[in-house]
């Protein structure tokens, strides 16, 4: 996927639970991080392990991350 691809979808968790709204990318040394603002802001890893779906037709990615991370 293009990074651009994903800035607006909604994150959810594996469960379903709502983490928010990719608002950005940002490019660090290690790999790049999803900026997801909602209740919260989160920093979510953008890496294989931690992306398990993106439904660019439904608006939505799927992330294996914990709300309370």
């Amino acid at each position: 996927y293009y990074w651009h691809d994903l800035i607006g979808l909604d994150a959810f968790g594996l469960q379903g639970e709502p983490l928010g709204r990719v608002a950005g990318i940002l490019e660090l040394p290690a790999h790049p991080v999803l900026l997801l603002v909602g209740d919260r802001e989160r920093l979510v890893p953008l890496v294989r392990e931690r992306l398990a779906k993106v439904d660019l037709d439904a608006g939505r990615l799927v992330l294996d991350w914990h709300p309370d991370d």
